[in-house]
């Protein structure tokens, strides 16, 4: 049976993976509220009698954690079986994704994650779509994204130049940073609507050659196919794809 004062830690257990990939697709319509079901104990209708006073404490435990917690409202469902009459915890509704990350211990990723996903969008609206990844935006240390930021911003000015990364003045970025994100830069692939062809590299390939074209907002999308030389590690297209504007959560206090 669940034990309120374990919810927390249970539902960051049991909906680890789900519940964190919904929270990138949530950032679309952060205000929107979210519904989670409360898991049911399975109770033989022999063991019902017993067991109603435990039932009665679980329920009574959901309503006291209901009023310490903000946004957070619960609902219950009444039941009969073997002749006893009884109401037991079905769901629980956060009022926006903020109350939801907040309850699962998640505010800080969430706040880091949405800060960095604003500045990416002001780099081409299309990149909102880096919400999927939100957790290894999140993750990054900030000298990380900082240099990530300004490969994209220097990608976004310079579409038609493939020169090795160590030639680019950006600080502490090398060939090997790439190679160790290449989550972030298949990621930027992906959402621009960029569909890169894997190939074995050549030692002649330039890491940035792996960049999809970056357009500043409000610039028309691009429909060219682009051919790298022989020394290229993707065949590269873009097609059009709409963006949208992101509302950065705020730091709480």
């Amino acid at each position: 049976m669940t034990h309120p004062f374990e919810t927390p830690g249970q539902m960051r257990t049991r909906m680890d993976k789900g519940a964190k990939t919904a929270i990138g697709g949530q950032m679309m319509s952060p205000d929107a509220p979210i519904t989670k079901r409360i898991s049911q104990p399975r109770i033989e209708s022999s063991e019902l009698a017993a067991r109603i006073p435990e039932i009665r404490a679980w329920l009574q435990a959901w309503k006291d954690e209901e009023a310490r917690t903000e946004g957070l409202t619960l609902a219950t469902t009444k039941k009969s079986s073997a002749g006893l009459r009884f109401s037991v915890p079905s769901s629980i509704t956060f009022a926006s994704l903020e109350d939801y990350v907040a309850w699962i211990g998640s505010t800080q990723d969430y706040q880091v994650a949405g800060r960095r996903i604003g500045e990416l969008t002001d780099l081409d609206a299309r990149l909102f779509g880096m919400t999927r990844i939100w957790q290894g935006l999140a993750a990054l240390s900030e000298p990380d994204f900082l240099s990530f930021l300004e490969l994209l911003r220097w990608r976004r000015d310079n579409p038609d130049s493939h020169p090795p990364v160590r030639a680019l003045a950006i600080p502490g970025l090398d060939t090997k940073w790439i190679e160790g994100h290449q989550m972030l830069v298949k990621a930027v692939a992906q959402v621009l609507a960029v569909w890169p062809r894997w190939r074995r590299s050549s030692p002649c390939a330039p890491a940035t050659q792996r960049l999809p074209r970056l357009q500043a907002p409000g610039a028309p999308s691009s429909s060219r196919t682009r051919r790298a030389s022989r020394c290229s590690s993707w065949a590269l297209g873009t097609s059009p794809s709409s963006g949208r504007a992101v509302r950065r959560p705020q730091p709480s206090g």
